[in-house]
C-alpha cells in the first residue's frame, strides 16, 4: 500500500509533464525566430496554437501540408514536425504547362530554402 501511495502521484507529475512538453514544443515552434516578420504578423487573425491543437496535430505526426502557398503554416510545422514527425509540402506539378502553378511552385522552392526543417 505504501508503495502505491508514493508512485501515484510521481505517475501524475509525468503525465503532466508529457502534456506541457506538447504545449511548449508547439508555442516555441508559432515564437521562433525562424519565421518572418509578415508572417507572425498574421498571426493574430490565424491563431495559430488554438488551430493546431483544434486538429489534434502533434509533434511525432506525419502531415501533409497541400498547396503550402506562401508558407505560414510551413514555417511553423517545420519547426515543430522536424523531429520525430515528418512535414510533406504537397506543391503543384513543376513541370505544368499553367503558368499559376509554375510560379506558386517556383515561389514556394525560393521561400523552402530559408526553411531550417523542410
Amino acid at each position: 500500500m505504501k508503495k502505491i501511495n508514493l508512485f501515484l502521484p510521481i505517475l501524475t507529475f509525468l503525465s503532466l509533464l508529457s502534456f506541457n512538453s506538447f504545449a511548449h514544443d508547439l508555442k516555441g515552434a508559432i515564437n521562433s525566430d525562424d519565421r518572418t516578420p509578415k508572417n507572425i504578423l498574421r498571426d493574430k487573425y490565424r491563431n495559430p496554437y488554438e488551430t493546431i491543437t483544434f486538429f489534434g496535430i502533434e509533434s511525432n505526426m506525419t502531415v501533409v501540408e497541400l498547396s503550402p502557398g506562401g508558407g505560414w503554416y510551413t514555417e511553423i510545422f517545420a519547426n515543430y514536425l522536424h523531429e520525430p514527425g515528418n512535414l510533406i509540402a504537397a506543391h503543384f506539378d513543376s513541370n505544368s504547362d499553367r503558368e499559376y502553378f509554375k510560379r506558386g511552385r517556383a515561389n514556394f522552392e525560393k521561400k523552402n530554402a530559408e526553411f531550417k526543417y523542410v
